[in-house]
């Protein structure tokens, strides 16, 4: 379960922003509505596929937060299990924050957490190749309270209970106007 394009909108003609593009399935998909996509993803590997599938949207090689750092302004923001499973939210939001358009649109999907924090786990890339990992998961009201705290208003926190695996959170928030 992500946000899916009907969380999102009207995307033509917006710059959207994916956090943890992946091989860029989801952006490609929003280009050819419309949207002036760009993804990110920091696994090389990933980029390179998105790259050779898709010609349109810009696909960067770069961790979600030096990429936020640097950017120009966007109109929509979303991750699907992306970047805020495997980055402090709190930092991230702040940087969000900081570039997206106000009335803009921030969508994530994440798995539910239990509420006592991260925690460490070993992921495979393939090829033999793992690597550890500390996965960031927030129960709904924790996302609420981030959000807010972040500065974002219009805050919906769905909970989705998934039948063969954990569950999903799906949080959506506007940016206010500063």
């Amino acid at each position: 379960m992500d946000p899916g394009v009907s969380l999102l909108g009207d995307v033509r003609g917006r710059r959207v922003v994916e956090l943890g593009c992946g091989t860029g399935d989801n952006l490609a998909y929003l280009v050819g509505c419309g949207a002036d996509g760009v993804g990110i993803d920091p696994a090389a590997g990933q980029i390179r596929r998105a790259r050779a599938r898709w010609p349109k949207p810009a696909f960067h090689c770069v961790d979600a937060a030096r990429y936020l750092s640097g950017c120009v302004g966007f109109d929509v923001c979303y991750s699907c299990f992306g970047a805020f499973s495997f980055y402090p939210a709190e930092s991230l939001l702040d940087l969000v924050g900081a570039k997206l358009t106000p009335g803009g649109l921030l969508a994530v999907s994440a798995t539910v957490g239990d509420g006592t924090g991260p925690r460490r786990e070993i992921v495979a890339l393939g090829g033999g190749i793992t690597v550890p990992v500390i996965r960031y998961e927030h129960t709904g009201r924790e996302w609420r309270c981030l959000l807010s705290a972040a500065g974002f208003g219009a805050i919906d926190v769905t909970i989705v209970d998934e039948p063969r695996g954990p569950d999903t959170v799906i949080a959506t928030a506007r940016r206010l106007a500063p």
